[in-house]
């Protein structure tokens, strides 16, 4: 009876996880609109159903935000705020159907990167031309590296 109930448990909540979540653009550009098509394990589409949107998830700054409903063909449109990684889940009540990550590019090059990778370039060569400098400098005038004189031999 325990083994029954169980199996029959299972297959019931089988069908209510059953579905599938496609982009049209496999990595959207952010501030490009794109379709989110919803469709059950079947692929018949899903009518009606709001689509969830978390940009960076799991970050303690992850933003939440929703679609509205789909249309008929199970199709909503999407135009990513941020890039960077984003779940869009669809949700029956507390339930998830079907969750799917998705990478959104930036629209333009990032400058706050490159000024970061320049100044983390100039701190890390920097310091090393500078130690080397001072190494070679300290050689010449006779003294180690601890600012002792150094006899000549």
């Amino acid at each position: 009876m325990r083994c029954a109930l169980a199996v029959w448990m299972l297959s019931s909540c089988a069908a209510v996880w059953a579905g599938r979540i496609d982009v049209t653009d496999q990595y959207p550009l952010r501030g490009q609109a794109t379709e989110i098509i919803v469709s059950g394990d079947d692929g018949s589409p899903l009518d009606a159903v709001v689509v969830h949107l978390t940009y960076r998830p799991n970050s303690m700054v992850a933003l939440a935000d929703s679609l509205p409903p789909t249309d008929a063909s199970g199709t909503t449109v999407w135009t990513p705020s941020d890039a960077g990684i984003c779940t869009i889940r669809v949700l029956d009540g507390d339930v998830e159907v079907a969750a799917k990550d998705v990478s959104v590019r930036f629209d333009r090059f990032p400058i706050q990167g490159a000024i970061v990778m320049i100044v983390a370039f100039c701190a890390l060569f920097g310091g090393a031309a500078f130690s080397l400098v001072m190494l070679f400098k300290a050689e010449q005038e006779g003294k180690d590296d601890a600012g002792i004189l150094v006899r000549g031999t």
